[in-house]
Formats: C-alpha cells, sequence, structure tokens
C-alpha cells in the first residue's frame, strides 16, 4: 500500500544565467582534451592550440547547440541521458561539410593498394581512404561532445521541486 500521497513534481524552467554559463563552460573540457590530442607540448602552445579549437569550435556550439537546446528543452524531460546523447550527435552533425580535399595533380594516385585519384579525380577508393584518415576519430568526436552535454546537463540542469499544494 501507498505509504501516503504521492507528491506531483513539475519541472522549473532552468535559469537564463545557468544556461548561459552552460554554453561557455561546457565546450571547455572537450577544447583541452583536443588541444592535448593535437601534440601541445607546453603551456604556450597549448593555449595557442586552445584558442585555435575554439574558434572553430564555439560558432559550433552556439549555431547548432543553442536551437537544439530550445527545442530539446521544450519537448524533453530533462536528464543526463538525454543531454549527453545530444551533444554527441551535435559534436558528429559538422562532419559531413568538411570538404574533400582536392585532387592536386592530374596524375594518377595509389594508396595500399588501390587507385585513389586516377586522371586528377577522386575515385569511391579515393574517398573511403579519405573518411578513414580524417573521420576516424568519430568515436573520440562524439565522447568529446558526451562529455560536453554531460558538463551542460551539471550546469544549466532544471531542478525537481515538488508542485504547490500538495
Amino acid at each position: 500500500m501507498a505509504d501516503g500521497p504521492r507528491q506531483k513534481s513539475r519541472y522549473e524552467p532552468a535559469q537564463p544565467w545557468r544556461v548561459a554559463l552552460a554554453f561557455v563552460v561546457a565546450p571547455l573540457l572537450p577544447i583541452m582534451v583536443v588541444s592535448g590530442w593535437m601534440g601541445a607540448r607546453d603551456l604556450g602552445e597549448f593555449a595557442y592550440v586552445s584558442r585555435f579549437v575554439a574558434l572553430f569550435i564555439y560558432p559550433g556550439v552556439l549555431l547548432i547547440g543553442g536551437p537544439a537546446y530550445l527545442i530539446l528543452s521544450r519537448w524533453m524531460k530533462p536528464n543526463v541521458t538525454a543531454a549527453m546523447l545530444a551533444g554527441g550527435v551535435l559534436a558528429l552533425l559538422p562532419l559531413p561539410f568538411i570538404p574533400l580535399p582536392q585532387a592536386p595533380s592530374r596524375g594518377t594516385a595509389v594508396m595500399n593498394g588501390a587507385p585513389v585519384q586516377v586522371n586528377g579525380s577522386i575515385t569511391l577508393a579515393g574517398i573511403v581512404e579519405h573518411f578513414m584518415l580524417f573521420y576516424s576519430p568519430f568515436v573520440l568526436i562524439g565522447a568529446l561532445g558526451a562529455l560536453g552535454g554531460f558538463i551542460f546537463w551539471l550546469l544549466a540542469s532544471r531542478r525537481v521541486t515538488p508542485a504547490p499544494g500538495s
């Protein structure tokens, strides 16, 4: 049997300052991880690489993450799993828009025994090789996005409070 009347809970909207703080802070840890992964050897180089990476990450966070937050916060119940999943997916969204490299010459190129360029045109094997070389860290990128989503959830999550009069 029930111990007593159940209290209903309601979700309060996140405070705007917490959301703004989350948009600023959540990308920082993934930026630091990427900067270290790119081979920063000392603090000066780490700061340089971090600024370079931040120039590409922060605009994406605002252009993709802002609308995603507004849409998801209206339609979904806030939880850590949804935040991490959204962060991972949003981190992967820009990958298809990174352009394929242009053929440097009109010649033929072979990599791993497969022709990747014939008469200056990239072949299907060339496209596959490009994806293997340049997009293979997609798991890392998705994991870093999930980490950013987790940090965002920690900073901007709504708090559950008992409904008044229950």
